[in-house]
């Protein structure tokens, strides 16, 4: 077998194999595909395994940009990994993240990030959960109506059909990435491009003031729902006018599903009458985003919000990329010192941290998960004191709101 770059001369073979491993078949034949798997950003990231002049597996990997903990890093996002029944547990997947991996490595690039389809999966090879986000359903009698005296013009139509409605989204996801405190991510081209060929999806847009762009809504119309795919904004006059927009759209709306917000949302701004019996509202989190730390000196340089009054040494280990396997000392002046032996403060895998330096648990949490270990042999009672290095380590590195604010529309 090889392993080899796609081009687009693959696009049917690769049709075939997504079908056949995702058990899907129409999905993968309308004119969105069509749009999508002739973009030829695409094909700048497609890798899959030939045998026997077969495709049998395919892999895609795509530069990105992502906001933790309001730093930018450089990352890889993996996608579209699928392979044939008679192909599977033979290592093809294993095998070419850890190509993904070195190749990373060595170009300064710390993170690989993949949503988690397959948890158990990816955590062997040293990811675990990083970011998430939450989700509301709630009867349109649920949400409060105020007298609301409309200060921001909203403007909606179909996404495909209105280019000054694409610029006035990507002029607010510009502005996002620069000041948003979620983890915010550029996708390439390709998965970019896509949103704007969607034609079962509508954007309303919140304008302010010099018809600056304040905020928006993409959602779709299933039945009496409205599927609210991102709802964003940058002034709470947005966010009035957006939800009033919402609530005008037609009267036989029933309920609205907000499929991704962060957990910070402000609900309470929506809602009147909690006690009413007849009334529905369900509440859900998930983990969005998975992260497997490539550079963990650079990773963690990077997000650390302040330096420790003293020194904090952290031992890492790693199974797999043999480089980050040391002792980190986190120093005073905010530079962390990496060698091979030393006398560590605590010790975990790097697997186990991720969740921590994202922001998504606290070191309080990870201590009495057993994540993060003063001591080896140490058995961790769920109410005694915190140890005092635990104390430190919440205070360099404090638990933060995560939210993968990016809209995923791609097939």
């Amino acid at each position: 077998m090889e392993l080899v770059k796609l081009d687009k001369g693959f696009k049917d073979e690769l049709l075939e194999v997504w079908k056949i491993a995702f058990e899907e078949d129409e999905g993968f034949n309308d004119e969105l595909c069509g749009h999508f798997f002739n973009h030829e950003n695409l094909w700048e990231c497609a890798y899959g395994w030939i045998d026997n002049n077969k495709l049998v597996s395919t892999y895609l990997t795509l530069d990105v940009d992502v906001l933790i903990r309001n730093k930018e890093f450089k990352g890889h996002y993996i996608d579209g990994l699928a392979t044939l029944p008679s192909h599977q547990r033979r290592g093809l997947i294993n095998e070419q993240m850890l190509k993904d991996a070195k190749y990373c490595f060595k170009n300064n690039i710390p993170l690989m990030l993949v949503d988690p389809s397959r948890d158990s999966f990816y955590r062997k090879f040293g990811f675990e959960f990083a970011i998430d986000k939450h989700r509301i359903v709630l009867d349109k009698n649920f949400c409060s109506r105020e007298d609301y005296k409309p200060k921001y013009i909203v403007k909606a139509d179909i996404i495909a059909e209105n280019s000054e409605l694409q610029q006035a989204y990507k002029d607010m996801n510009e502005w996002l990435f620069k000041n948003s405190s979620y983890n915010e991510m550029k996708w390439p081209e390709c998965y970019e491009d896509i949103k704007f060929k969607r034609r079962d999806m509508t954007i309303a847009v919140a304008f302010g003031k010099s018809n600056k762009v304040c905020g928006y809504m993409l959602y779709s119309r299933e039945g009496n729902n409205v599927r609210i795919t991102s709802f964003r904004y940058r002034d709470l006059n947005a966010f009035y006018g957006l939800k009033e927009y919402m609530l005008s759209l037609d009267e036989n709306i029933e309920s609205f599903s907000f499929l991704s917000i962060p957990q910070d949302f402000p609900i309470d701004l929506m809602l009147k009458d909690l006690g009413r019996p007849e009334k529905k509202l369900y509440f859900g989190s998930w983990i969005s985003r998975m992260i497997r730390i490539i550079d963990f000196k650079g990773f963690l340089e990077g997000v650390i919000e302040k330096a420790p009054k003293s020194p904090i040494c952290i031992h890492i280990k790693d199974h797999i990329i043999a480089e980050n396997e040391a002792f980190y000392t986190i120093l005073p002046c905010g530079e962390v010192k990496k060698e091979s032996s030393g006398k560590s403060d605590v010790t975990t895998t790097i697997t186990d941290i991720v969740p921590l330096l994202t922001g998504l648990k606290s070191a309080r949490e990870l201590y009495y998960y057993g994540k993060l270990k003063v001591s080896e042999n140490e058995s961790v009672e769920q109410f005694q004191p915190v140890a005092e290095v635990i104390k430190q380590i919440d205070e360099i590195l404090p638990k933060v709101t995560t939210y993968s604010a990016d809209e995923y529309l791609a097939p």
